[in-house]
């Protein structure tokens, strides 16, 4: 559902976040693997046979692989940007609700 801001506004029980958080960290370590994995194409080399088309594949995987914009060094690092922003989200939104849980325990 839009939220205000006009983008998608997650609920999750208190009681879930722990745990999604938990989740969310695990997918930011892998991408970061697959990060350093295609960073290591960016530096392979085309075979010495001089076939044009290998070359050619060969140079393309590398800059797919890199950090241009449109190639996937730049694509992993916005989704880990979004994936770190849910995480601090829920984070403060724990914190507020533990606050507010530990105010009303203290007045009743």
């Amino acid at each position: 559902m839009p939220a205000d801001g006009g983008g998608m506004k997650l609920v999750v029980a208190p009681e879930n976040a722990e745990q999604l958080i938990r989740g969310l960290e695990a997918a930011l370590e892998k991408l970061d693997r697959i990060n350093e994995k295609a960073r290591s194409l960016t530096k392979i080399e085309a075979p010495g046979s001089g076939d044009p088309h290998t070359q050619y594949a060969i140079r393309e995987i590398s800059r797919l692989a890199s950090d241009e914009e449109g190639c996937h060094g730049q694509a992993n690092k916005r989704y880990q940007k979004a994936l770190q922003n849910v995480i601090d989200n829920l984070r403060a939104s724990l914190e507020a609700y533990r606050q507010v849980e530990q105010q009303n325990t203290m007045r009743a």
